[in-house]
């Protein structure tokens, strides 16, 4: 028994899954505020879909997390604990009001950096002259922090896979002496294209051991194009044919069979209505305390203008109004998408998804390059070992189109279905029961 269904799993087809197992099991899964007849067909579907409504919700709310995550990012905002050699004095704050400074073992990793790149000292001698001026480390440790880019300023994420962005933070060594100390650990005595319409996963793709995006080359005698690790000493090379193809298998699961479209387009529509009330409810409440805050402002100027309140009590409020309004019209931000500007979204998704490996196989570079962006924002991870691709984040409007698809795959001939609960957009004019076991 559960409050509702997305209290049970925001899983989708799992979800589903379970429930029927459970089912098998004479096991009911009951919600109090969703009145679903679990042991019928009609409510079986019905359960399916508050299960998918669930897991599009979660990846909709994951979306936009990882969206401001990655935007403060670019904006040089270091979102986690800082390495060795810098502490945050400000941890407790929001990101953007953190102050991460050098510690005192960061002064001595600022030694240690000099020393590398004068050449001076071997790693080992630079690891004991530390650990005599108290700083506990290793050689291991040492050399992951000559090769992290913090030090030098940079910031790079496995959110952002292949971009560099610059920190806020205090570098405790230059970039050019940073690549002066790691180009003699990493040579590239060869030039290569930064695009090359062969190789089109290159740094879009990562290796899953190690989170490097994968770089390619030619092997001229056989005329075969191969993806390769960067990182010295991983073994993950993979044929640029065979991780094409691979690809494309993964791209098959956000392909949809076009006779579903109106559908899924119907459902996710839904969904978006439903999860976006509450948005809609804020932004409205957001808007009215805007305007009351500006009507405080405007009376408190203008009693001081005719002199009825002093200087004292002006300035006394009129920080406390500015700095009100300030937070209310952040909160506004981009708190919700325009009904028209999602619909539209989806249509291209659709449209996109019904023919999403034929456009990918058949496209130019760019063209590959933005359906790779647009199904996998944050890149695909090639895990060499069991031979698949994988991924953190998947576009909130293809990730639900596999879990609904699957669903329907799945309805047979039987009870009519009945839609009573749902949104009359979920079922349009003229599409009843008998024409969806029909289509199907």
């Amino acid at each position: 028994m559960v409050y509702s269904y997305d209290r049970f799993s925001r899983t989708g087809s799992s979800a589903a899954q379970i429930s029927h197992e459970l089912l098998l099991q004479g096991v009911q899964v009951k919600a109090v505020t969703q009145d679903v007849d679990s042991t019928s067909p009609s409510g079986k579907f019905q359960q399916n879909l508050f299960f998918m409504f669930s897991q599009f919700d979660n990846e909709l709310r994951k979306d936009k997390t990882i969206t401001a995550m990655s935007d403060l990012i670019r904006k040089g905002y270091w979102l986690w604990t800082p390495p060795l050699g810098y502490i945050n004095k400000k941890k407790y704050h929001k990101a953007v009001d953190w102050e991460i400074v050098i510690d005192n073992k960061g002064k001595l990793l600022k030694k240690a950096f000099k020393w590398k790149v004068q050449g001076t000292y071997s790693n080992a001698e630079i690891v004991r002259k530390l650990n005599l001026a108290g700083m506990k480390i290793n050689e291991k440790r040492l050399h992951e922090i000559f090769k992290n880019p913090f030090y030098c300023g940079i910031l790079i994420s496995n959110m952002l896979p292949g971009e560099i962005n610059l920190g806020k933070h205090e570098p405790l060594v230059s970039k050019e002496d940073f690549l002066t100390i790691n180009s003699s650990d990493s040579p590239h005595p060869k030039t290569h294209k930064s695009d090359d319409v062969n190789l089109p996963l290159k740094r879009f793709i990562y290796c899953e051991n190690c989170n490097t995006p994968l770089t390619g080359f030619l092997v001229k005698r056989k005329g075969l194009y191969y993806y390769k690790c960067r990182n010295k000493g991983c073994s993950c090379t993979k044929s640029a044919k065979q991780l094409h193809k691979t690809f494309k298998n993964a791209l098959d699961n956000f392909q949809i069979d076009s006779k579903y479209k109106d559908v899924i387009k119907d459902v996710m529509t839904y969904v978006y209505d439903d999860i976006t009330k509450e948005l809609r409810e804020n932004e409205k409440n957001v808007k009215k305390q805007i305007t009351e805050t500006k009507s405080k402002l405007d009376a408190i100027e203008e009693r001081f203008a005719i002199g009825e309140i002093t200087q004292d009590i002006y300035q006394k409020f009129k920080p406390k109004y500015d700095k009100e309004l300030k937070e209310l019209e952040s909160q506004l931000g981009d708190s919700s998408i325009s009904s028209s500007n999602f619909e539209i979204a989806i249509e291209k998704a659709l449209k996109i998804s019904s023919n999403l490996k034929e456009i990918w196989t058949s496209g130019d570079l760019i063209q590959k390059k933005k359906i790779q962006k647009l199904v996998f924002p944050s890149g695909l991870g090639y895990d060499k070992q069991n031979d698949k691709v994988q991924t953190k984040r998947v576009n909130s409007l293809f990730a639900v189109i596999p879990s609904i698809s699957n669903d329907l795959n799945k309805i047979k001939n039987g009870e009519p279905i009945n839609f009573d609960k749902f949104s009359a957009r979920v079922t349009p004019a003229g599409f009843k029961p008998a024409t969806l076991r029909a289509e199907i």
